[in-house]
């Protein structure tokens, strides 16, 4: 009976190692097809883009204000800047002031925003 379950245990461990091991490898091929993007940190999720125009972020963490943080899309192509930050400190939303106020940035929701990383330019999420 001992034998059944310490087969049972290295069976389970086996299978969650491949798993974890797909999963790994899955991410890296999703950012290979892409590009780099190690120079970026994952800013959030577009979830809605507001009646003046504003791209509303679900965001990972808390971006400083300023036109200085440019905000990229996956294929690093720039797409606007942190305009200000609404909501909890637990939950915040970012929004995001386009670069170019003539385009239709409605293809953008669902999809992920990218902000440079610089050390000094990031709050800790408290």
């Amino acid at each position: 009976m001992f034998d059944i379950i310490k087969i049972l245990m290295f069976a389970n461990l086996f299978i969650t190692k491949i798993f974890i091991n797909v999963i790994l490898i899955h991410n890296s091929l999703q950012y290979n097809f892409v590009g780099d993007l190690s120079a970026l940190n994952k800013l959030g999720t577009v979830i809605h883009i507001s009646s003046q125009m504003n791209i509303v972020v679900k965001s990972y963490f808390i971006p400083k204000i300023g036109k200085r943080n440019i905000v990229s899309d996956e294929k690093k192509k720039k797409i606007g800047y942190v305009y200000d930050i609404i909501g909890s400190v637990n939950k915040p939303y970012i929004l995001i002031k386009p670069l170019n106020k003539n385009q239709n940035y409605s293809n953008l929701i669902g999809e992920n925003l990218y902000i440079k990383k610089k050390g000094k330019n990031f709050k800790k999420k408290q």
